[in-house]
């Protein structure tokens, strides 16, 4: 028995299998593949070598709560953009240590071509893998800049980032799941490339910064310390001031380091984070709002739900009622 991959549509993959000719059939790769294995194979593992100018994407969520270990071997010529849809602990290696603690939503990391990965999960997750070719992105340095690059793009760095407009266009990634409509793959291939394009462009604007002057990413073990501290006091008034000394920075120096290596401002972060936080309470507890509210270090219940709505998009008694539903 053979199989053979040919072209089904412009925007998809299809997988022919032959035995013999009357049971030979095409399958459609879906847009968005739910993964059987952490960064497992999208499709049969030789149609990864025929797909070397789209991004493919695929999607690993875990519901368990005992902590599990996986590995992977990075492909020879793929980066592979992880995007974090919700909280997580998370253990993760790449060579060694790159990060040990709680992963926001949001959270992005890239992984070189060729580059092995293993990480330890502590609780359920939500991950997007976009697998971007090497070819791809030289297409795209070329028609930026209108010349070749010089060597391999490399897109990976050795801490984990945020970058709200790729959490944005990864969300909107994550509700394509499962559809089936005519436009779902050019859909998902149009915001693939959309993330691609952000990448590269915070790739080669960080490239044009002067040297003179230029402020450097919080060290994951700074940003650790600073997560830490503001998880253990969600509840309680934090200020900007008594965050940066709990790593041991002025004000000044902290918010410009914080916001490079997570995209967020440390308000931002901490609103966000205390509105994840008030999901929790609602969707397992029958408090009422405005003791949902004091717990999670809102003053009121008011700017509570004004945060909440801004975030979450609804109001959050219609989102307790909505997602018990849908448990």
């Amino acid at each position: 028995m053979t199989t053979t991959l040919t072209d089904a549509r412009a925007s998809g993959l299809a997988i022919l299998h032959d035995d013999g000719g009357a049971n030979s059939r095409y399958r459609i790769a879906e847009p968005i593949a739910a993964e059987d294995c952490w960064r497992g194979p999208l499709l049969p593992a030789a149609t990864r070598a025929v797909s070397t100018d789209r991004v493919l994407v695929s999607r690993w969520t875990r519901r368990g709560i005992e902590p599990i270990e996986h590995t992977s071997e990075g492909t020879g010529d793929h980066h592979t953009i992880g995007i974090n849809l919700k909280s997580t602990a998370l253990t993760f290696r790449s060579g060694r240590m790159l990060y040990e603690g709680e992963v926001t939503p949001g959270a992005i990391h890239v992984t070189n071509p060729g580059q092995n990965a293993r990480a330890v999960f502590r609780s359920p997750c939500d991950v997007l893998h976009l697998y971007v070719p090497q070819g791809l992105l030289v297409e795209h340095f070329q028609e930026a800049f209108g010349r070749q690059h010089n060597g391999d793009i490399i897109l990976g760095a050795p801490h984990f980032t945020c970058d709200p407009s790729i959490e944005r266009l990864g969300r909107a990634l994550s509700s394509v799941e499962g559809s089936e409509t005519f436009f779902s793959d050019i859909y998902v291939e149009s915001i693939s490339i959309a993330i691609v394009a952000r990448l590269l462009e915070r790739r080669f604007a960080i490239d044009r910064i002067p040297t003179s002057g230029k402020v450097t990413a919080l060290p994951p073990w700074r940003l650790r310390r600073a997560i830490d501290y503001i998880e253990a006091h969600l509840a309680e008034k934090l200020t900007l001031g008594s965050i940066a000394a709990s790593v041991g920075l002025t004000r000044m120096h902290f918010a410009a380091q914080f916001r490079l290596a997570t995209g967020f401002t440390p308000y931002a972060y901490l609103r966000r984070r205390r509105v994840e936080f008030a999901q929790k309470l609602l969707l397992e507890s029958d408090l009422p709002l405005v003791q949902i509210a004091l717990a999670c270090g809102f003053s009121t219940q008011s700017h509570f739900s004004s945060a909440f709505k801004q975030i979450v998009g609804d109001s959050p008694r219609w989102w307790r009622v909505h997602a018990r539903i849908g448990r």
